[in-house]
């Protein structure tokens, strides 16, 4: 059967697809201003100090060069603060998340190295430092196992036993996702090119605490410096 295809056809047609667009368009828009209200209104506030259970997992003189602090406080999750250290030539952020069985450090935390960012679809609240961006989602976190993604050059794992991991590597980019959805929770992308980091780990009973350092500026970082200025695990 032959349809003869006519200038109102043609027109039709185009018409129809733009409305179809149109529609994706508002759908998506609708579904990402909900989102956003949402996850507006999970971040409750910004202080200008760090919890004392977080600045007590430095040792006494390390806590002394600790500066310009600054907490984000969520309504939905255990806060995200960020400072400086030692004189500003270092930048530092930590948080904790929720561990659901109190079992070894070893068995939580499974690596991968690959590159790694964001999930898409999905609104997170950000930290800018000097040489890295960190991103965090505005969610509820608990979890048994943790997918640690690493992307950079001169992996190494400095420490590792039941209840502390440290790394150095000079990162591109890491992330952590959990067993209980396969969306990426804490992501660290560099600026430009690959900058030097410590990423510890720190397990105290069922919770877990994570610690970032990297570099304000072109200072040099030694690969156990943050490592050497948490205080032992008990």
């Amino acid at each position: 059967m032959y349809m003869k295809i006519t200038y109102n056809t043609v027109r039709l047609f185009v018409l129809l697809g733009l409305g179809l667009w149109i529609g994706i368009i508002m759908i998506d828009t609708i579904n990402g201003i909900i989102e956003w209200e949402h996850t507006s209104s999970t971040r409750t506030a910004i202080i200008q100090t760090i919890p004392v259970e977080y600045s007590h997992l430095f040792n006494l003189q390390s806590r002394e060069k600790i500066r310009n602090s600054f907490t984000d406080l969520s309504s939905v999750r255990f806060p995200i603060s960020h400072f400086d250290y030692d004189d500003n030539k270092y930048c530092i952020i930590e948080t904790k998340i929720k561990l659901d069985s109190d079992i070894s450090l070893s068995k939580i935390i499974n690596e991968i190295h690959t590159k790694t960012s964001i999930s898409k679809g999905n609104t997170y609240w950000g930290i800018t430092e000097s040489n890295f961006n960190f991103y965090y989602l505005a969610k509820p976190i608990h979890t048994s196992n943790v997918l640690l993604a690493l992307d950079g050059d001169s992996i190494r794992t400095l420490s590792k036993n039941d209840s502390t991991i440290s790394y150095y590597f000079k990162m591109r980019s890491f992330s952590m996702q959990y067993d209980q959805n396969y969306l990426k929770d804490l992501v660290a992308n560099a600026k430009g090119d690959k900058i030097p980091v410590c990423l510890s780990f720190i397990k105290r009973n069922r919770l877990l605490y994570i610690i970032l350092m990297s570099i304000n500026y072109d200072n040099k970082l030694q690969p156990d410096l943050l490592s050497n200025a948490i205080t032992p695990s008990y």
